[in-house]
């Protein structure tokens, strides 16, 4: 790993999320941050008056967090809202007083928020005559976001989202983006200075036997295979193709368990509950802390991803599969590979190779390396 100089660069990363909250882009955010620290930069955080912080953030690290104008509020799900509005104007207010009062090499800023937090605070940066290296972190398309939300319904303001999205892209000096589906829809427009930061495989290998570990979930443990989903259960993740899926294999291959875990609503726990209480099957954990992880994908053999192939956004459940050693499975990519898994063994002994392999070569050091040079060049 690249370290920096005796001069400790100084990173503040914009965070407008809840942090920390059990989800793709607080984790994104956390791992980041603590492999930035492991380089030997000084790091900050701003992000919402929503979060706690997690235990495996490194002491040194400062979280700064905006004014909560929005007390009734604490939805920690991903999604646009008004509220959310309010406390982005917050944490502009936020950013401004901390680039006047504290001095850094570099603003990190996560989602197309962070970004147009941001570059409206750029103005201090000129006026103080501090130059500060902005880097915009992208980890999937606005426009897509809000169209899948059903937060914007009309075509023609759908693409006004995505002029301002596009307008919000060539803003920073550097863009990364956590998939490389990503990074070629934003090469159509922004040229230089774009590349990708996949999000990298955690080291979450379970501490447990396989039978222990469905033990402790209260799985009878028989022999069978296990398959398991873990995190959200928005429309936008694919559960649709995740439950027929389910369905269909609970019908033909009697050798394959489920568990889905995760932060799902009442509605839906209470909906997944009545519908597969008599198998005996499917075990359902909610809520479901990310680093609760190695106990729940330990009982897995398979992890599964049902997200749309459509989907701009990476897939950090994938590393979280190849990281405890659960082959990864996509529905949408691969619809008959789960059954094949569990049918031929040889196919099975050769994924479990490609995934060990895979997690070796794609650690969150490796893949945060091209960041941490640029960020060491300051």
């Amino acid at each position: 790993m690249t370290h920096v100089s005796p001069k400790k660069n100084r990173i503040l990363v914009v965070a407008p999320t809840p942090f920390f909250s059990d989800r793709g882009t607080p984790i994104r955010i956390l791992e980041e941050v603590k492999q930035l620290v492991a380089a030997g930069f000084a790091v900050d955080i701003l992000t919402y008056p929503i979060g706690e912080r997690p235990l495996d953030l490194p002491d040194s690290v400062r979280i700064f967090r905006c004014l909560n104008v929005t007390p009734w509020y604490n939805k920690r799900d991903a999604g646009p809202s008004i509220e959310k509005i309010a406390l982005d104007a917050m944490m502009q207010l936020s950013l401004t007083r901390l680039r006047i009062t504290q001095r850094y090499d570099a603003i990190h800023a996560h989602l197309h928020e962070g970004i147009q937090i941001t570059h409206k605070s750029q103005i201090v940066s000129w006026l103080l005559r501090k130059p500060t290296l902005f880097v915009g972190d992208l980890h999937g398309s606005l426009t897509e976001e809000v169209a899948e939300s059903g937060f914007i319904r009309s075509k023609l303001l759908l693409k006004l989202v995505m002029f301002y999205e596009h307008f919000l892209e060539k803003r920073p000096h550097i863009l990364v983006t956590s998939s490389e589906k990503n990074t070629e829809r934003v090469a159509a427009y922004r040229t230089k200075h774009t590349f990708t930061i996949a999000d990298g495989v955690p080291v979450i290998s379970g501490t447990t036997s396989k039978s222990d570990a469905r033990t402790a979930l209260g799985i009878q443990d028989r022999g069978q295979f296990i398959a398991a989903y873990t995190g959200g259960f928005g429309s936008e993740k694919g559960i649709t193709l995740l439950l027929d899926t389910v369905r269909a294999r609970l019908r033909d291959t009697p050798n394959l368990d489920w568990i889905l875990a995760g932060n799902m609503s009442a509605q839906q726990h209470t909906a997944f509950s009545a519908e597969f209480s008599e198998t005996q099957r499917v075990t359902l954990i909610t809520p479901l802390s990310y680093h609760a992880l190695p106990h729940v994908l330990a009982a897995a053999d398979f992890g599964v991803d049902p997200k749309p192939l459509t989907s701009t956004q990476a897939s950090g459940k994938w590393m979280n599969y190849a990281g405890a050693g659960s082959i990864p499975v996509h529905l949408a990519a691969e619809p008959a590979l789960l059954t094949e898994l569990v049918r031929d063994p040889e196919l099975r002994h050769r994924k479990q190779a490609e995934t060990k392999a895979y997690a070796a070569a794609h650690s969150w050091e490796t893949t945060m390396h091209p960041l941490i040079d640029i960020y060491a060049r300051l």
